[in-house]
């Protein structure tokens, strides 16, 4: 009907940015194009949004600052773009850095718990300000180890939540094992008593 008419849809004012939160071995990279794969055969991808928050601008306006929040209020771009008001940065890819007039949404995947190691990846990735995955991961052998670390009230509440999800196992399995005992008892009780009334019977 909207086609029809010749209506707008959906007709929105504010960007929205999907960001990439796996680990660098999870994550999908674009390859660039044959002449420019040429002129680097060492670096045949493009940064993808993860790089480029590592490679900020080094001043202390951007030590502290967010993955989600450096894309949320700044502009990556190859080339310079004119800016009256704000003020030109330049990250250690080369790209100008500009902050946005007007900040933009972000959005990641959504990861649950039992996603393990993905889940507190993109945990310490949304939180943590870093400038390297070796920075990320700190000196722990685990992304899990590494945000309990940071958060240890966390673990009491994934303890509490492994031992409620226990205990409904549990139940659960108590509840099926109760049936069949039952059931088993019933079929038993069908055959063994005329076998015993028979046997009454002949003595």
């Amino acid at each position: 009907m909207f086609l029809l008419l010749g209506e707008t849809i959906c007709n929105s004012s504010v960007q929205v940015r999907y960001l990439p939160t796996d680990p660098p071995t999870n994550r999908l990279h674009a390859i660039k194009p044959v002449s420019l794969i040429s002129d680097n055969e060492d670096d045949p991808y493009w940064k993808d949004a993860v790089e480029k928050y590592f490679a900020r601008p080094n001043t202390d306006q951007f030590d502290g600052i967010t993955y989600p929040e450096y894309h949320k209020n700044f502009r990556i771009s190859t080339k310079i773009t004119t800016s009256k008001n704000n003020e030109i940065y330049k990250d250690d890819l080369n790209n100008y850095v500009v902050r946005r007039n007007s900040p933009i949404i972000v959005r990641h995947r959504y990861l649950k718990l039992q996603d393990a190691e993905l889940f507190f990846y993109q945990q310490l990735l949304l939180t943590v300000p870093c400038r390297s995955e070796e920075e990320l991961l700190g000196n722990y052998s685990s992304y899990r180890e590494r945000y309990l670390n940071i958060h240890p009230e966390f673990q009491t509440a994934l303890e509490q939540q492994t031992n409620t999800s226990e205990d409904r196992h549990q139940y659960i399995f108590q509840n099926q094992l109760n049936f069949i005992i039952g059931e088993l008892v019933e079929r038993l009780a069908t055959v063994i008593t005329p076998e015993i009334a028979q046997n009454n019977e002949m003595r």
